[in-house]
């Protein structure tokens, strides 16, 4: 699970009696006092990763400090399953608050359920619990003619000995695409009908260069014009400084007219995050909240009702159904296609 790490500093006297003061807050001048040391000790002075201690900041929503190591911890059983998955619960480890406790399964970075929900054509994997497809019919499905199904971890499909795997999907020469496609690097790739919709409807765009990068990871600033730019008319966006981090740039009208809706909160430190890659739960909730679509809370996690409603529409089909997977820029299509063709 994630570890946090943050500088303790360091100072000869009385430490715990001079600086440890209500929450974990620093004096004005412990600067003068106290030298930077990455070293566990028993000052706990707890400072803002540069060696300064005036950069003190309290612990986000849902979480809390650990009483003996002053870390950042998550708070309960329903902040470790939005931090790591359903499988998660709340054991006040001195990490990250958080333990995958059998049945559930640990992944590297999510925590499955014993009762973990795939998508449609998908299934858990018995050891690791990752969702992967089905059959060599669902294989074919997501990747093409050349892919079957071998149970791997991953993703549960091959690709055959003399088929041919281009980054994205697996075929037969003799299968044979079509000479043109919409971008230069999706002819034959898994979303490329998807890609294309969305395109050909003036939703998206590529390079430059005449490409798309079907699997690259899109950002939450590149997400936000897409998803408010074709779900509402130019004239209503508008704004900007609404967040920390997002003051008069290109995408500003996209999530400053978003958070004026109650599409987005943005984090709890105040910034929005405009260049982090964005993640399945995240667009699944703004894909919902900006269409207007009112789901009824179906507990657990705060992305849950968001997942299950995506699965039932059938929305995910060929989209990693994890909802901490980062969102690649085929997926987007494909949920966008699969949205406007219920």
């Amino acid at each position: 699970m994630i570890l946090q790490t943050s500088v303790f500093a360091v100072y000869e006297g009385s430490c715990t009696e001079d600086w440890l003061e209500g929450d974990w807050v620093c004096e004005e001048n412990c600067d003068s006092r106290c030298s930077g040391s990455s070293t566990y000790n028993s000052c706990l002075t707890w400072c803002d990763g540069n060696n300064f201690c005036s950069g003190c900041i309290p612990c986000s929503d849902n979480m809390e400090r650990h009483p003996d190591s002053g870390v950042c911890i998550y708070d309960s059983d329903a902040s470790c399953r939005g931090a790591f998955g359903e499988g998660a619960t709340y054991d006040g480890n001195e990490i990250d608050g958080c333990t995958c406790a059998p049945p559930a399964t640990w992944d590297g970075s999510y925590c499955h359920s014993a009762d973990q929900i795939c998508g449609e054509g998908q299934t858990a994997h018995p050891d690791t619990g990752t969702c992967i497809w089905s059959s060599n019919t669902w294989c074919e499905i997501a990747f093409g003619d050349g892919a079957y199904y071998d149970g791997n971890s991953v993703d549960g499909c091959g690709c055959h000995e003399d088929a041919i795997w281009d980054g994205s999907s697996c075929y037969f020469l003799e299968d044979g695409f079509a000479e043109e496609s919409c971008f230069l690097d999706t002819l034959g790739a898994q979303h490329e009908t998807a890609i294309c919709y969305v395109y050909q409807n003036g939703i998206v765009q590529g390079y430059s260069d005449g490409t798309y990068g079907p699997n690259n990871s899109i950002n939450r600033a590149e997400f936000m014009k897409i998803m408010m730019g074709s779900n509402f008319d130019d004239s209503v966006l508008v704004g900007s400084y609404c967040f920390d981090d997002v003051g008069a740039d290109w995408f500003a009208k996209y999530v400053c007219a978003a958070y004026d809706m109650g599409i987005v909160n943005g984090y709890s430190d105040g910034t929005f995050k405009p260049a982090s890659n964005i993640n399945l739960a995240e667009a699944l909730k703004i894909i919902f909240e900006a269409a207007g679509v009112d789901l009824e809370d179906a507990g657990g996690a705060w992305y849950q009702k968001y997942l299950d409603a995506a699965n039932s529409m059938g929305l995910l089909f060929n989209v990693n159904s994890d909802p901490a997977h980062l969102l690649t820029r085929g997926e987007m299509a494909q949920i966008i296609y699969s949205a406007d063709n219920l």
